[in-house]
């Protein structure tokens, strides 16, 4: 609670912008070329909170376009910003939510580490 708290305020991290991309793509459009040198299972989620909250990529009718050559090129980072800045979704709620998202991974790797240590080494 305290980690998307305290995101809130935060402006947007240098990579983030292509992990939105990345992760919206592999949920809306199960396309798994955008950012791939970065973990699926985190963009998964983090896409995957958005795309719940409503949120959009942009639609590409024309590969003669910026939008399409950005999807023909694999670029990422000119996607995530047309995702977060250009096609109508609020960017403050997408960051929030994708935020949100890795946040609660990032708890639940805590507590299934936790358990696991009171099992292996049991409870005192």
């Amino acid at each position: 609670a305290v980690a998307t708290m305290a995101s809130r305020h935060n402006a947007t991290t240098f990579d983030e912008v292509a992990h939105i991309s990345g992760g919206m793509a592999m949920v809306i459009h199960r396309d798994y070329r955008l950012n791939p040198e970065n973990g699926v299972l985190p963009q998964l989620m983090a896409g995957a909170a958005m795309v719940a909250g409503g949120g959009r990529l942009p639609v590409v009718s024309d590969l003669g376009t910026l939008e399409g050559q950005s999807w023909r090129h694999s670029d990422s980072w000119e996607i995530g910003y047309q995702a977060l800045y250009t096609v109508g979704n609020e960017a403050t709620r997408m960051l929030l939510l994708g935020r949100m998202a890795v946040a609660l991974s990032g708890f639940g790797t805590v507590l299934l580490v936790h358990g696991m240590a009171r099992y292996v080494h049991g409870c005192d």
